[in-house]
């Protein structure tokens, strides 16, 4: 597990609205990893993962919601850790029917996303998460130890047992499906900061029914259309959904050595020793 001595989360400094210069890996505002993983062997499970989704759609959550394109400018978010005070705020104007919903959260944000001009990140499918359900809990979401597997993950035995044959991670995080209805878009945003790149890939096996784009420093996009790939969540990223239903998987942990150096991107991943407990 990571130490958490330096986590700007929790020491309040942390800003995913500062925007700061591009960080590339290699040069590179993406790695395309379809050529270092099974990806052959994803594609033959596919609709294994789709049965698995649909079968448990009665456990899917809302994905986070924010103000449609002002979480990027800077405005406050619904998903910033100030959202529960803004709840229970007695001079919001929806405060009389957050209250009403007894402030619980996922039920505010689908109020306030049908009140206003919202967008969200599409609906999650969790097969893994934190135990931590709090906003500390992002910062275990690379640990083995941090996470456990929900119900849910059961059943994906095609899933579980592809990953076993990779070797991708020394520790396996949180895993979860995002949801993206037709033309849906999702929020542009950063990922917070734990003091190193998070490790992680994302699958995107039909990017013609997602659009997945990271911003460029003039703030141009930036469409990653591989079906498999890793970029610095630093970045300003998000997604458009396209004429379909679609849907992305991401992979989180620690990158095995091996694994990454056979990438070339080891040095730019691996967790600083005064990190490591």
């Amino acid at each position: 597990m990571i130490s958490r001595g330096r986590s700007q989360l929790e020491s309040g400094t942390l800003s995913n609205n500062h925007i700061a210069n591009m960080h590339l890996i290699n040069n590179k505002p993406f790695i395309d990893l379809k050529d270092h993983i099974d990806l052959e062997g994803l594609i033959s499970i596919k609709k294994d993962l789709i049965y698995g989704i649909v079968k448990n759609r009665a456990g899917w959550s809302q994905g986070a919601a924010s103000t449609h394109n002002l979480y990027h400018k800077g405005e406050v978010s619904l998903i910033d850790p100030t959202w529960p005070e803004v709840m229970k705020n007695p001079d919001n104007p929806d405060h009389e029917y957050f209250k009403r919903l007894n402030y619980d959260r996922a039920d505010c944000m689908m109020f306030a996303r049908y009140t206003g001009d919202y967008t969200q990140m599409g609906q999650n499918v969790w097969l893994r998460k934190p135990y931590d359900t709090g906003p500390g809990g992002i910062l275990n979401k690379c640990s083995s130890a941090g996470c456990y597997d929900t119900p849910i993950y059961n059943d994906f035995p095609t899933l579980k047992e592809w990953l076993a044959n990779q070797n991708i991670f020394s520790e396996i995080g949180r895993i979860n499906f995002f949801l993206s209805a037709p033309g849906e878009p999702g929020q542009l945003h950063k990922d917070a900061w734990l003091g190193f790149p998070d490790n992680f890939i994302l699958i995107n096996l039909d990017p013609s029914r997602k659009e997945v784009y990271i911003l460029d420093d003039n703030h141009n996009k930036i469409v990653v259309d591989s079906q498999a790939y890793t970029f610095d969540t630093r970045n300003w990223h998000g997604t458009t959904g396209g004429k379909y239903y679609s849907w992305t998987l991401r992979l989180e942990g620690i990158f095995s050595k091996e694994w990454a150096e056979s990438v070339g991107i080891w040095d730019y991943y691996k967790i600083p020793d005064d990190l490591k407990k």
